[in-house]
């Protein structure tokens, strides 16, 4: 940085520096850089080690599609547990050899190819980015606010002599609820945008119709992905309904994956592991539940 810097002030002399010397101050440089970088311990309390720890509580339900009246399971326990991420390339190993009690015993990696997107409360589409995590099993944590999906309504349709089923779909739930839907080949259409394609004027959107077109194909994953935030002074936090739509899907089996987080609540559990946490490690954590949604249309 040093010699870049002065060269940067002295453009004038690169024509007349020998080119050996130059090499070989660039290459002192680099190998100093390295050098530092290999030896020094990379994180403190002003450079901290980010990480996210959430308390997952997860179901299954299974809805039995094929006929008009709607038939659904009772919904089934999957494995809760802490799932802990971090934010940098050097991911959890940093925590598991340097942090005196690691990550939350028990903890083994996640396989986060599995599902539609991981199976896992990505609080944002992000799962490239903070791939690597561990997950150590737990009891189910307590949830401020319950996480509701219902299938309120199924409509056949005959599309051009393709057989499809319009889907009402009914969430309720915290502030913040996201969700997948896939695979991308069940989908012909979804009512989502139709105020927005409304409003500008779009001729083709009538009631009972759909907006042209779908969002476009992910590199992550085989789905769609959907974010939902609710705002305002008295937000329906699981009270009322927090949205709907609709989704025409063809025969065969589709899925919906859906999940909401609490910022604002910690498990007992999470707060021993903050309270654990070094000074060099600031800890984001939080309490989710997640929901597997099968379908047979």
């Amino acid at each position: 940085i040093s010699c870049g810097g002065w060269l940067s002030w002295n453009a004038q002399i690169l024509p007349r520096a020998p080119r050996r010397q130059l090499w070989l101050m660039l290459l002192t440089a680099w190998l100093l850089g390295l050098l530092l970088a290999a030896g020094l311990f990379p994180y403190s309390t002003d450079r901290p080690k980010r990480v996210f720890m959430q308390h997952v509580s997860r179901s299954s339900t299974h809805w039995d599609l094929t006929h008009v009246q709607l038939v659904s399971s009772e919904p089934l326990d999957m494995e809760s547990g802490i799932w802990t991420v971090a934010l940098d390339s050097n991911g959890v190993a940093s925590l598991q050899k340097y942090a005196p009690f690691g990550c939350p015993a028990g903890s083994r990696p996640w396989d986060d190819s599995v599902g539609l997107y991981g199976e896992l409360p990505h609080p944002f589409p992000l799962r490239d980015f903070v791939s690597g995590g561990v997950w150590a099993p737990r009891p189910r944590p307590e949830l401020p606010v319950p996480l509701r999906l219902s299938v309120v309504a199924v409509e056949p349709q005959n599309l051009g002599g393709t057989s499809v089923k319009h889907l009402t779909i009914s969430v309720a739930g915290n502030t913040h609820i996201m969700m997948t839907l896939g695979p991308r080949s069940a989908v012909t259409g979804w009512s989502l945008g139709f105020f927005e394609a409304r409003g500008h004027g779009d001729a083709i959107v009538k009631p009972g119709t759909f907006p042209a077109g779908l969002p476009p194909k992910r590199s992550d994953c085989d789905c769609y992905y959907v974010l939902f935030t609710e705002g305002g002074g008295d937000p329906s936090r699981g009270r009322a309904e927090a949205f709907n739509f609709t989704v025409g899907v063809t025969p065969g089996n589709f899925r919906i994956d859906v999940w909401t987080t609490h910022l604002e609540a910690k498990s007992p559990q999470l707060q021993k592991e903050v309270e654990h946490a070094p000074s060099w490690v600031s800890l984001a954590a939080w309490v989710s539940e997640f929901q597997v949604h099968t379908m047979q249309v």
